[in-house]
C-alpha cells in the first residue's frame, strides 16, 4: 500500500496524499526465549535522548544550538547532572568532559554493560563512529566507524554487539538503494551484514531487541517523477524479526504497520497499522484482532511502547509525516486497548516513553528541555513536569 505526496515544481509546495486503510496479510508464529538482559525496547527509537542505567538515567542535554553535553539524570530528583567531575568547570564549553560538539549526534545516547555510548561525525574522513564513554566521564574511547556521516543512525546492542541502521532512506528516492542492518561486535573484531533490503528509499528502521530476536520494520520511501512533480510513496512491508542464534530473519507481520510493541511475558505482540488502529496477537497465533480503531486526523499514525503493565501510545508522528498540526498526545491503555488516560503533549513535544519507573518527553526534536511523569501517577496526570 502507498502513501502519496505531490511535490509541485512551482513557487508553492503543495503536499496532498492519498490514503488507503491499512491491513495485515500475513502472520508468521514466533517463539521467544526468556530474556537474559535488558536491551531497553521499551524507548522511542526515533529519538534516543535518554538511556536508562542502574540506577537513573543518561541524557543528552543542550547548552545552545549546535552544542550539547552529557548528563546523569537522577531518578529520586529528577535533576540533570553534567558528566563531569572537574573542578570549577562551566560544563559549557570543550574544556568540559560532558560537552558534545555539534559533530555530536545530539539525538541518540545508549547504555549498555557499564558504559555511555555515543556517535561521533568525523568530517575529516566523512565516517561516524561509535565512541564509548566512561560512566563517571573521565574517557572516551573512540571504538569503530559504522558507516558513512549521516544523523540518521541508531543502535541496538545484544550480547556484545552492536546492531546499527539508519532509521532514514536515500535522499533522492529514484533509484534502488540497500538498506543494511549491520552487526559490530563491540571488540571490533567482527562486522557482517545481519540483514539487506534493496528499494527505492529502502529503510529499516524501528529495531527493538526482545527474548533472543531483533524485531524491526521495513519500508520503501521512494519518489516517483513526471514532468511537473515528484510524487513520495511509503509502503510498508510489515515486522522482521532476526533470531541472534540462527542469523536468519523472517517477515513475522506483513502490513501497513508504523511501530510495535512486545510483552515478552506473555509472548504478545502490539503493532499498529496506518490508518486502521492497533492489533494484538499472540506470537504463536497467527490470528490478530483490532483492539483499538483509528480516530480521524488524530491517530492515523502511532508509536508504540509496552513497560510491563501498561501500553502507551503517541500520535506525534501523524503531525510529522502529514505537516499537519494537529492536538499531539500520550494514550495511556491496558493490554486489551482500552483507554486509561489521555495526556496532551503540547503538539511539540517528542515523548521518549521510558521504564517502569518514567514516562519521559523532549522539547520537540532538539532534545532540549526534558519532561517527565512518574508511572505512579500514570492513570491521573495530565501535566508534564520539566526535569530541572
Amino acid at each position: 500500500m502507498k502513501k502519496r505526496y505531490i511535490i509541485l515544481t512551482v513557487t508553492i509546495l503543495l503536499f496532498t496524499s492519498i490514503f488507503a486503510t491499512g491491513c495485515t496479510q500475513k502472520q508468521t508464529s514466533v517463539t521467544l526465549n526468556p530474556s537474559t538482559e535488558d536491551d531497553q525496547p521499551y524507548w522511542n527509537i526515533f529519538g534516543r535522548y535518554i538511556t536508562k542505567c542502574e540506577n537513573g538515567y543518561y541524557c543528552i542535554e543542550q547548552i545552545e544550538a549546535g552544542t550539547n553535553r552529557i548528563c546523569y539524570l537522577d531518578n529520586e530528583t529528577k535533576n540533570t547532572i553534567p558528566l563531569c567531575s572537574k573542578a570549577e568547570c562551566s560544563h559549557t564549553d570543550e574544556n568540559c568532559n560532558a560537552y558534545l560538539s555539534k559533530k555530536y549526534n545530539a539525538q541518540q545516547i545508549y547504555y549498555y554493560n557499564g558504559m555511555v555510548y555515543v556517535i561521533y561525525n568525523d568530517d575529516t574522513d566523512g565516517l561516524s563512529y561509535l565512541e564509548q564513554v566512561a560512566p563517571d566521564g573521565s574517557y572516551r574511547k573512540r571504538l569503530f566507524e559504522i558507516g558513512a556521516v549521516s544523523p540518521a543512525y541508531c543502535l541496538t546492542f545484544h550480547d556484545e554487539n552492536v546492531y546499527i541502521y539508519q532509521r532514514q532512506g536515500s535522499v533522492s528516492g529514484y533509484e534502488e538503494s540497500t538498506a543494511v542492518l549491520r552487526r559490530r561486535s563491540l571488540d571490533g573484531k567482527e562486522d557482517e551484514h545481519a540483514y539487506e533490503y534493496t528499494g527505492y528509499g529502502a529503510v529499516i528502521h524501528a529495531a527493538k531487541s526482545y527474548g533472543g530476536k531483533l524485531f524491526f520494520l521495513v519500508e520503501d520511501e521512494g519518489r516517483e517523477s513526471t514532468e511537473q512533480h515528484a510524487e513520495r510513496t511509503y509502503t510498508r512491508k510489515g515486522i522482521f524479526a532476526y533470531d541472534y542464534a540462527t542469523k536468519k530473519t523472517e517477515n513475522i507481520s506483513s502490513g501497513d504497520i508504523t511501530d510495535y510493541t512486545v510483552d515478552e511475558v506473555s509472548q504478545t505482540l502490539y503493532y499498529y497499522v496506518f490508518n486502521d488502529g492497533l492489533y494484538k496477537r499472540k506470537l504463536s497465533d497467527s490470528k490478530a484482532e483490532r483492539i483499538y480503531k483509528m480516530v480521524e486526523n488524530e491517530t492515523n499514525i502511532c508509536q508504540l511502547s509496552f513497560d510491563g503493565k501498561y501500553l502507551y501510545m503517541s500520535n506525534e508522528q501523524y503531525s510529522v509525516y502529514f505537516f499537519k498540526r494537529t492536538n499531539t498526545y500520550l494514550y495511556v491503555m491496558d493490554t486489551d486497548g482500552n483507554e486509561l488516560n489521555k495526556i496532551p503533549t503540547e503538539g511539540m513535544y517528542f515523548t521518549c516513553f521510558g521504564d517502569e519507573q518514567n514516562v519521559f518527553g523532549a522539547d520537540s526534536w532538539g532534545g532540549g528541555q526534558k519532561y517527565y511523569i512518574e508511572k505512579a501517577d500514570i492513570l491521573t496526570a495530565k501535566e508534564w513536569i520539566p526535569v530541572n
